[in-house]
């Protein structure tokens, strides 16, 4: 009994310190021209003018480097608005700020990269872009390490977590930022649609605490014996 007891109280807790589970979630709404967010920055530029909006959510696995469930839900853009931007000539990433919360920071996740996509929902008012699983480390990035805007496995998950923001980049003619680096065209960084990602932690699931229950009970058979 009481080596039954060790081995289900291990299992239990390696399963608790191993569940670094975020749940990961935005609410998007058009940024300021220079890709800030307009409730923390003011832009004399202005704030992008749309009336579109969206939803973002995804699975944050800090142990595996993984986002699942990602669905990207948007409506007054279409695919076909969508502008294929950046080292991946991909429409939508995730960020980090440059200068503090809200302001604009080049890419740290491309969503849309790589084998397995994902897929696209169209309407004839919007889209939603699901895919199932997604690495977040730097291998499958593409050529955002090349260009210096990975920031490395190590410290990914803890980046997503902490004010980081996704960005969806359009096509659309709405664009009159003149203030950016010089390298970059006018309307950079082309967002259509900002949104602050809300990290909360997924709890243990319940059949952990069904587990620990058991032990519990095993504990009390196993002292009347």
């Amino acid at each position: 009994m009481k080596k039954m007891l060790v081995f289900l109280l291990g299992t239990f807790f390696m399963s608790v310190s191993q569940a670094a589970l975020y749940q990961l979630s935005a609410d998007l709404r058009p940024p300021n021209q220079n890709g800030t967010d307009p409730d923390r920055i003011t832009d004399p530029q202005g704030i992008v003018p749309s009336s579109a909006s969206g939803a973002f959510s995804a699975i944050l696995d800090t142990e595996a480097l993984t986002l699942t469930d990602i669905v990207l839900s948007v409506e007054g853009m279409t695919k076909a608005d969508l502008l294929n931007f950046g080292p991946n000539a991909t429409p939508f990433h995730l960020h980090i700020p440059n200068s503090g919360p809200g302001s604009f920071g080049f890419n740290v996740v491309d969503l849309s990269f790589g084998p397995d996509a994902g897929h696209f929902i169209t309407s004839a008012t919007g889209f939603t872009y699901v895919r199932g699983y997604h690495s977040i480390k730097g291998d499958a990035q593409g050529q955002f390490v090349a260009a210096g805007i990975f920031p490395g496995d190590d410290v990914i998950a803890d980046l997503l977590i902490d004010e980081s923001f996704i960005l969806v980049h359009s096509n659309k003619e709405l664009f009159t930022n003149t203030v950016h680096p010089p390298q970059f065209p006018d309307g950079f960084p082309f967002g259509e649609l900002r949104g602050e990602i809300v990290a909360t932690v997924v709890p243990v699931p319940a059949a952990f605490w069904l587990m620990g229950s058991a032990i519990i009970g095993l504990f009390g058979l196993a002292r009347r014996k």
